[in-house]
């Protein structure tokens, strides 16, 4: 699949098919921070909080001024 086709999949409820796109593409390219945000996101949604923690972290990580990946930290009801 096309990195950028699970842009589409969060935005039309398709979580699942979301998550499993930007893993395949994040394999590809591990420092992509919107990719790896948008996974965080849809693993939230999917109640798979753990997970979507880890992958904003490693958005930090690359990225420490991300307000976005911050934002969805905050929702989630997690200080970092």
């Amino acid at each position: 699949p096309h990195p950028l086709v699970g842009v589409v999949g969060p935005d039309v409820g398709r979580h699942a098919d979301a998550v499993a796109q930007f893993r395949e593409a994040l394999r590809l390219d591990a420092e992509q921070v919107r990719w790896r945000r948008l996974l965080a996101s849809s693993l939230a949604k999917l109640g798979r909080t753990r997970d979507a923690e880890r992958e904003l972290r490693d958005v930090l990580a690359l990225d420490p001024t991300n307000t976005k990946a911050w934002e969805v930290l905050h929702s989630l009801g997690i200080r970092y």
